[in-house]
């Protein structure tokens, strides 16, 4: 109990750190860029809710244990505005908010694009950030692989078709997932090995599938076909997700850690973070039971789709999956 409650304080920590670090050192550049551009107040305020936050204060925390240091300043930085930039582009493919072949022109070649939109004009403020705060040597990769998740997302208009092959659908959920947290991974100084890489992609793919489990409702309703709204049998599905979390234990074994006890801390805040999908198939198990044991989500509500996981109870829940979890991995 007390490794929880220690974990939990640090995850806790580091969100407080990432909100002081956004309101110091990152809005009062983005407030000099809205002083002669007019974007959507919703748009900027996702920078601060959710991509500048999460990205930073979670990944970068997971990043940095196998060096046994924390992140710096400029990686921090980098973070913060590559969690931003992909947050920006993620927007322009699910509310059209910037024309896919724009972004595309823009990951070509940054510095001849030319903005027409405001929104354009933050994508071309955002990238210039990236490229000034990454290290020299990771710029070329970078763009590389921003090139690959363009390139996926435009792929996973397959995801609008209810018939798609499970095999193609499983690759294009990992790769959603895996391939954007290799991409942050090159905001830190140093490379990182193949076998690193590998840990950082399991994690992602890991997480997308999750938070799928967290979409089903909204997918729906966007007709969009993922793995668990597709799912009848959620005991396969959970087998699948301990499956994919698996993996991520055993990559973690593989990679070289600075200090041997950051491995552990690496798998236990992994671990935290996936104990609520796991209360949220629970939810899904008891809705199966009205129709036939099988999970058909087109026939429920929104309210019963919904996991609500700030409710005492689904925390607690939370909680005692996260222990199950530790035995299970073997910690």
């Amino acid at each position: 109990m007390l490794e929880l409650i220690l974990s939990y304080r640090t995850l806790l920590k580091q969100v407080k750190q990432q909100k002081m670090f956004l309101e110091t050192h990152v809005r009062p550049s983005i407030d000099a860029f809205l002083l002669s551009h007019q974007v959507e107040h919703k748009v900027i305020n996702k920078i601060y809710k959710y991509y500048g936050l999460g990205v930073p204060a979670m990944l970068g925390l997971l990043y940095a244990l196998p060096r046994g240091y924390a992140i710096d300043h400029q990686e921090r930085l980098a973070l913060t505005y590559v969690g931003a930039l992909t947050g920006l582009i993620d927007d322009a493919f699910d509310e059209d908010l910037i024309d896919t072949a724009n972004v595309l022109a823009y990951i070509q070649s940054p510095d001849t694009f030319k903005p027409s939109t405001e929104a354009e004009h933050l994508l071309a403020y955002l990238g210039a950030e990236v490229l000034r705060l990454l290290p020299r040597s990771h710029q070329d990769d970078f763009m590389k692989r921003a090139l690959e998740i363009f390139n996926l997302q435009v792929e996973s208009v397959k995801q609008k078709d209810p018939s798609l092959d499970l095999v193609e659908l499983h690759r294009i959920t990992r790769s959603k997932g895996g391939l954007p947290f290799v991409l942050y991974r090159y905001c830190l100084q140093e490379s990182f090995t193949v076998v690193e890489e590998q840990l950082i992609y399991e994690i992602g793919a890991s997480m997308q599938l999750g938070n799928d489990l967290f979409d089903v409702y909204k997918d729906l309703q966007d007709q969009i076909y993922t793995i668990p709204n597709r799912s009848q049998n959620l005991e396969e599905l959970q087998s699948m997700l301990k499956d994919w979390m698996g993996k991520v234990v055993v990559c973690s074994e593989q990679v070289q850690f600075a200090q041997l006890i950051d491995r552990r801390k690496l798998v236990v805040y992994f671990l935290l973070g996936m104990s609520r999908c796991f209360v949220c198939l629970d939810q899904f198990k008891l809705l199966a039971k009205d129709t036939s044991g099988r999970f058909r989500p087109e026939q429920y509500s929104r309210k019963q789709l919904i996991c609500d996981m700030e409710k005492p109870i689904n925390i607690w829940r939370s909680i005692r999956w996260y222990h199950t979890l530790k035995k299970e991995f073997g910690l």
